[in-house]
């Protein structure tokens, strides 16, 4: 399956995020996570991420990924604090380290 969805997280009716999936044939996925600036640092893209594991879109997912600038600490420590674990010590050749977990552990 391939495809591609978008997702707009709420509290309270307040816009928190934007989740971006993308599906490949490989059974893999990519993920994109924005959470609004004033509201970063209270746990919000953690949990968006794992309302994101458990869509049924994903249900044939086996492995989701993120790409991340070494120097994002915060987005390091918002996939790492969702179960995401680096592929690499070192970014690729644009700069990029990606971070993976099975959707199966969701």
């Amino acid at each position: 399956m391939t495809g591609r969805f978008s997702w707009l997280a709420h509290a309270e009716q307040t816009p928190i995020g934007l989740v971006d999936t993308e599906l490949y044939a490989d059974a893999t996925a990519g993920v994109a996570l924005v959470v609004a600036p004033a509201l970063r640092g209270r746990g919000f893209g953690r949990r968006i991420i794992q309302a994101l594991l458990a869509r049924s879109e994903l249900e044939a997912t086996e492995v989701i990924r993120a790409g991340i600038e070494p120097e994002n600490a915060a987005s390091v420590r918002c996939f790492t604090a969702a179960g995401f674990i680096a592929e690499a010590d070192t970014p690729d050749d644009e700069g990029i380290v990606y971070f993976r977990r099975p959707r199966c552990t969701a």
